[in-house]
């Protein structure tokens, strides 16, 4: 267990949807409890200072990497800014939180539906009390993910609202140009139309907002609608829509025909994706405010466009929408929001293995069957992250192995057990491909707990979260050499392995690879002390020369044996031409 990490404000309000309760294993706590009074997190960041974006005449070209035919550029002109204004597409692109009358994290009596009984299409959004904690201090919200603007740019919004008369219900917009917006929603017992306008604070770059029912009653929402406010939204294009060709080979992911290792962050922003690019990251997931896929139709080019054209792939997730427990929402979903050539994997839902929080769980059944929607309808692999699979039993992850394609789990924290415990859970329960998420370590252990994870048989890492990495020089410079390390040897992960041939001391995690007639021992020491640590490599030579990669430096084998020392927490990488 981990002590919880304090986030920087804007961190705060993005974390607070994507942590487990109560077990501290180091995602932070909720949002502030704003009560459309207290100041919350900024979203105001300086212009990203990017080249020309994509859908720009002169944005770059990107070769059909896959053989297969990329669909040709699609404009459209929606009415919505809101790509779910209707709820048609469960919460995606919206995150939820419960406030409790005990002030207490994760507790709270309410909960959130999809309800049939709907103003407009299929689906309105039920948030419901079911139990003694509500109203009173207590309350429950959607918010939206951050949505991008410009300052000074003005905004009409209108939503439908059912409640009983006298609740107490309400939007919430933290930062305008006049301060927090906050308006009563009308309760007569009836849909009842709800408009509202406010304009976007000077030096904002982005704005959310919320929903709230802070009534002891449910409350209904549907037709959400956001538009400029002459009522004009911005036509939309697509410049890479398609597929990829993904596939699952043993323990490896594989994408455009070769084996794939993921490397990145959760929750990078749009502004952010050059950055991320830049320091040899490849992947990106989203959780909380920050998207990690097209869900607002407004001026700034599509976020899938930009990361593709960058060489960043993306998982999409849906969260949110898995906690609702209605699978027959997914095809919609999968329709929406997989077709494009970035999209290499579908992050389902994050820890739905957390029992202790009502709203978090979910039925493994009904996990199941959410992914067999989202199969069904031609999603990439699925990966989901099981909270309880870094120390605790099998049995409380095997009833979900049905619901994913490939494992993931949250090893957070300086002890590396819970990578091991993580790894030997997964492969008793079926083997198949695991990518971990990391938490943000000391900038120190950074580079050895990547070569760690890669050891014990991961073939991905997403650092949890990227704003922890953006904001720590020493730990983003960590990142970058760890991406860097593994990347430059990702091939070789996935070549011959050697493991059953080549020996060395049992203190330390090491693996054996053979690739184009060279030998690579890959060795890490977990924990502090000293060991002189002596490898033995059939076919090794008197005298031969051994590389230390990485650090400028080369052994010299004596007979089948080489030497190295690991002093405290460090890994080595060895070369045998």
């Amino acid at each position: 267990m981990q002590e919880k990490m304090i986030l920087r404000a804007l961190a705060w309000a993005l974390l607070c949807t994507v942590f487990c309760c109560g077990c501290d294993d180091g995602k932070g706590g909720g949002p502030p409890d704003d009560g459309a009074q207290d100041e919350l997190p900024g979203d105001g960041l300086p212009d990203d200072g990017l080249p020309d974006p994509a859908g720009d005449p002169d944005a770059p070209d990107i070769p059909d990497d896959t053989g297969e035919e990329e669909q040709p550029p699609v404009t459209t002109y929606p009415d919505n800014i809101l790509v779910n204004g209707g709820f048609e597409l469960g919460l995606q692109c919206y995150s939820n939180w419960v406030w409790s009358q005990s002030g207490v994290d994760y507790r709270g009596d309410y909960d959130f539906w999809l309800s049939g009984d709907a103003r407009t299409g299929d689906y309105a959004l039920e948030i419901r009390c079911q139990g003694a904690d509500c109203g009173d201090g207590a309350k429950a919200a959607i918010y939206s993910q951050r949505i991008p603007t410009s300052s000074g740019l003005a905004y009409s919004l209108s939503l439908h609202a059912r409640c009983q008369a006298g609740a107490y219900t309400y939007l919430y917009v933290p930062q305008t140009s006049t301060g927090e917006f906050f308006q009563e929603l009308t309760c007569n017992g009836d849909w009842a139309l709800n408009e509202a306008s406010f304009t976007a604070a000077d030096g904002a770059s982005s704005f959310y907002f919320y929903v709230y029912n802070a009534s002891t009653t449910s409350l209904f929402i549907d037709d959400i609608v956001l538009t400029h406010a002459d009522g004009t939204v911005p036509p939309q294009t697509v410049y890479h829509a398609g597929s990829r060709s993904v596939g699952l080979e043993g323990r490896a992911v594989t994408v455009d025909g070769a084996p794939y290792l993921a490397l990145g962050f959760f929750n990078v922003p749009y502004e952010d994706l050059e950055q991320v690019a830049g320091i040899g990251a490849n992947t990106v997931t989203g959780l909380g405010l920050d998207v990690s896929a097209d869900c607002f139709n407004t001026e700034q080019p599509g976020y899938l466009d930009h990361a593709y054209e960058l060489g960043v792939n993306v998982a999409p997730d849906s969260t949110f929408s898995a906690r609702l427990d209605e699978p027959a929402v997914y095809p919609a979903i999968i329709g929406q929001f997989a077709g494009h050539r970035a999209v290499i994997a579908w992050f389902l839902v994050d820890e739905p293995d957390q029992a202790d929080v009502a709203w978090y769980a979910i039925e493994p059944a009904t996990l199941v069957a959410e992914y067999e929607a989202a199969r069904g309808a031609s999603a990439p692999p699925v990966v989901a992250d099981f909270q309880r699979a870094s120390w605790s039993d099998p049995s409380e992850v095997a009833p979900y192995a049905g619901a994913v394609d490939l494992w993931m789990a949250e090893p957070y924290g300086e002890n590396f057990g819970g990578v091991t415990h993580a790894m030997d859970l997964f492969d008793g329960i079926e083997p198949r491909p695991v990518w971990l998420a990391q938490d943000a370590v000391a900038a120190g252990l950074v580079v050895p707990k990547a070569w760690w994870v890669v050891v014990q048989g991961a073939t991905g890492i997403l650092y949890f979260t990227w704003q922890e990495f953006a904001g720590d020089p020493a730990r983003l410079e960590a990142a970058a050499q760890a991406f860097g390390e593994l990347g430059q040897l990702g091939g070789v992960l996935f070549a011959e392995s050697l493991d059953d041939q080549v020996t060395g001391p049992g203190e330390l995690g090491f693996i054996a690879r053979r690739l184009s007639g060279s030998i690579y021992v890959m060795a890490v020491k977990p924990d502090a002390g000293t060991v002189d640590a002596a490898f033995t490599v059939p076919g090794l030579t008197d005298g031969q020369q051994v590389t230390v990669m990485f650090e400028d430096r080369t052994l010299a084998a004596s007979g089948e044996s080489f030497t190295d020392t690991f002093d405290g927490i460090a890994r080595h990488v060895y070369l045998i031409e």
